[in-house]
């Protein structure tokens, strides 16, 4: 589908190669991101090349790939558990429950000082929206992303402190962090902190509270979703129901998918008998 300069690739195969040229089709998020962490891109926002993998490796080393299931998932569940036997009638699952876990798991894994869940919340949904769902350039978005990017950094900076006081563990993503930035010779400053930080939790929080909001709305109006979640629970079968929960979010994806911007006239599908798709986006 082609709107003027705009063009939706859907096929797996194009979808991959415009993914994978990164010289020619290139992330549109790095200035909003340079401009809203103070001075610093994130790796979102980067082409491939030596700033992208030295950060690429931080980011990896602060927060281990193996720890999504050996320490976030069980405090997801944890808190999950806990709010939901609290639960009374008319409970509100996307406030109460999608968005409360993530901003814990900011807390409680990334190591961040959080006062208020909701306003975390609220500030990294702001900057999500600058990042990721703004082609337009709304100046409401911005304005909200600027201010929230501010209440983020100060929070951030308080944590930072909590964790030389010995507040917060080093083990944490931000303890790591900051251990980075403490050493004789650090190999990163402060606005790298910050821009990782900032980068991780809208990229996180905003993402997970969209994602399972969108899935529970699927299994609520979708007959066949619910039946597959319901006999996954009758069963007892955690796996199955994993599966099936997936499948229902593909139904209702959280955006139209990441944009990218031709750096210069391209073809994709080069080749192919299909027809060629030129001066993209």
């Amino acid at each position: 589908l082609r709107v003027g300069t705009f063009v939706l690739v859907t096929r797996n195969d194009d979808v991959r190669e415009v993914l994978e040229r990164q010289d020619v089709f290139q992330a549109p998020y790095g200035l909003e991101m340079t401009e809203i962490a103070g001075g610093t891109n994130f790796i979102l926002g980067m082409q491939d090349g030596p700033d992208y993998r030295r950060m690429k490796s931080h980011v990896l080393s602060a927060f281990p790939v193996d720890e999504v299931e050996s320490v976030v998932r069980p405090l997801a569940a944890r808190h999950a558990r806990a709010i939901m036997q609290r639960a009374s009638p008319r409970f509100d699952a996307v406030a109460d429950l999608l968005r409360i876990v993530p901003a814990r798991i900011c807390r409680d894994y990334f190591g961040v000082v959080i006062d208020d869940e909701a306003s975390f919340s609220n500030w990294a949904n702001a900057l999500s929206g600058l990042f990721f769902a703004d082609p337009g350039a709304d100046p409401v978005v911005r304005e909200l992303a600027v201010v929230a990017a501010d209440r983020m950094k100060r929070t951030l900076d308080r944590s930072i402190e909590k964790v030389r006081e010995g507040t917060i563990p080093r083990s944490t993503p931000l303890g790591r962090l900051v251990d980075l930035l403490d050493e004789k010779d650090p190999p990163i400053a402060l606005g790298d902190v910050h821009s990782i930080m900032l980068g991780m939790i809208a990229g996180f929080t905003p993402t997970n509270l969209l994602a399972s909001g969108n899935c529970l709305d699927v299994l609520l109006s979708n007959t066949e979703a619910r039946q597959a979640v319901e006999e996954a629970i009758a069963a007892g079968d955690d796996a199955r129901l994993e599966r099936a929960m997936l499948e229902a979010m593909r139904f209702k994806p959280i955006w139209i998918g990441p944009f990218r911007y031709a750096a210069r006239d391209a073809v994709i599908a080069q080749g192919f008998a299909r027809p060629e798709v030129r001066d993209l986006y």
